[in-house]
């Protein structure tokens, strides 16, 4: 805003950011703020201020029963010291849309193979995938569709 000098005062600046939580209800505050707090400085300072407020993907919010059901089956299938719960983490992720709407749960596989130089994340400028993660992708769906197809019918 102002050109190349710091010491230029600006006819105008654009701002912009990501708003993450992990509560709907404080996602909803922190549009509301967002919105007063801009008026409420433009307008003390004889200004003007043009919001363009998107929302981005919501939080994702597992399904406990299904949380827990998936853990059994991975643990059954991987052993429980390959199985973890993840804390909760601020990324921005899609699948949120279908929990929204049906019971389930969002879940890693782990890529990470250090003897590959596979140890950055994703969106990372480093980032290598450790192929072999395709295959425990699959193995995991596998036993995720077996559990629901012969424990379901019982």
């Amino acid at each position: 805003a102002g050109g190349e000098a710091n010491n230029i005062i600006a006819d105008k600046a654009v701002l912009r950011g990501t708003i993450r939580t992990l509560n709907p209800e404080i996602r909803d505050l922190m549009e509301t703020q967002v919105k007063q707090m801009s008026q409420s400085i433009a307008a003390v300072n004889q200004g003007s201020v043009e919001i363009r407020y998107t929302r981005g993907y919501p939080s994702i919010m597992n399904t406990p029963l299904e949380t827990k059901r998936l853990t059994k089956v991975m643990q059954e299938k991987f052993g429980e010291a390959e199985v973890f719960e993840v804390e909760s983490g601020m990324g921005g992720e899609d699948f949120a849309y279908y929990l929204q709407e049906k019971p389930g749960t969002f879940f890693y596989v782990g890529a990470k193979n250090a003897a590959i130089g596979a140890n950055y994340p994703h969106h990372h400028p480093k980032f290598k995938i450790d192929e072999t993660a395709l295959l425990r992708s699959g193995e995991a769906f596998l036993a995720i569709a077996e559990d629901y197809l012969l424990k379901t019918a019982d």
